[in-house]
């Protein structure tokens, strides 16, 4: 709330910072008012001569204040910044002439504007120096995390952990605990066998189908083939399957919701212009976070625990629930 209205033009230029470049505009005359606002009055002319009540942003002007908020801004924002910019102008008029430039606050809330500026200019600043990647650093990082980028093509066969209810049951109630140890059993038992049989070479097609149907599925078995992937692509426990030969099959990996056997077809890395973009954007944040936190590293804050300390709330007694007065018994007459 109170960086409110201070902060109005640092957020747009992070917004603004998201849109594409604008496109160039014929040249015209850089005096030519692009904001008129009426009601709002200049100030009075050197010869002592009212001016209009009336206020003119000239192009050059806005241009440049645009720019500073943000160097390439698109057509689309920058007309609502100049909304946003206008609003300004007339609700700050508006507070100067009840002199609230006067409040003390406005000091304060000054300087730390100020100081808000300063550390997202830095921000902008460090932000461009770090987009300036070395081509030799990008392949560095390539040479240095080829695993990272190791791309493998497999045949994977699932096996459900558990069977479905018998065609025509769907609304039996859930298995007895003895039922289910059972039928994991089994089907932990069907995934080693088909295991074995996929390492002999058997067809990964059929060994699907044949799971699925133990498995008593009714729908369509999922493919067994596995487009390209990188290790990140693969769950953290099915990583070792890159360590395969082309041809050799996995051990069966246990998930929660089954069991899941593997098959080498192909690994390699690829050429370095299909990652080259990724790369630099990675090492572009790195840059930035390093350049960050070494300017945090020059100065270190220090708190008073004691002072911000939040205090503890001490538990509220229960309210006391008022009883009814007991009548007096009736007296006798005399």
């Amino acid at each position: 709330m109170i960086f409110r209205c201070c902060t109005a033009l640092l957020m747009a230029s992070t917004v603004f910072g998201q849109a594409k470049p604008a496109a160039q505009t014929a040249a015209s005359d850089t005096n030519t008012p692009v904001i008129t606002i009426k009601g709002l009055c200049a100030p009075a002319t050197s010869k002592g001569k009212a001016a209009p009540c009336q206020t003119l942003v000239k192009r050059a002007d806005f241009e440049r204040i645009a720019k500073a908020v943000q160097p390439k801004m698109s057509p689309q924002w920058r007309r609502q910044f100049a909304t946003s910019y206008a609003r300004m102008m007339i609700l700050s008029a508006q507070a100067r002439r009840q002199n609230l430039q006067k409040d003390p606050r406005f000091v304060e809330l000054t300087r730390l504007a100020q100081m808000q500026i300063l550390q997202q200019l830095l921000g902008q600043k460090l932000q461009a120096e770090s987009e300036r990647v070395p081509e030799a650093d990008i392949q560095k990082y390539f040479n240095d995390n080829q695993q990272t980028y190791e791309e493998a093509e497999f045949l994977r066969i699932y096996v459900p952990k558990l069977r479905s209810p018998e065609p025509g049951q769907a609304s039996v109630p859930p298995p007895k605990a003895e039922d289910r140890q059972r039928d994991e059993a089994l089907m932990k038992d069907t995934a080693d066998a088909l295991q074995k049989r996929a390492a002999a070479g058997e067809d990964f097609d059929k060994l699907q189908e044949e799971g699925f149907e133990t498995a008593r599925m009714q729908m369509t078995p999922p493919t067994v083939k596995v487009g390209k992937v990188t290790r990140a692509g693969l769950p953290a426990t099915h990583v070792k399957a890159f360590d395969l030969k082309p041809g050799k099959v996995s051990p069966v990996f246990a998930e929660g919701n089954g069991y899941y056997i593997y098959k080498m077809l192909s690994s390699g890395l690829p050429p370095l212009k299909q990652v080259h973009d990724s790369i630099r954007t990675t090492l572009q944040g790195k840059r930035f976070q390093d350049s960050m936190q070494q300017a945090m590293k020059s100065a270190t804050p220090e708190f008073d625990e004691k002072y911000f300390a939040v205090p503890t709330q001490k538990p509220q007694a229960a309210p006391v629930t008022p009883q009814p007065a007991t009548p007096e018994k009736d007296r006798d007459d005399d």
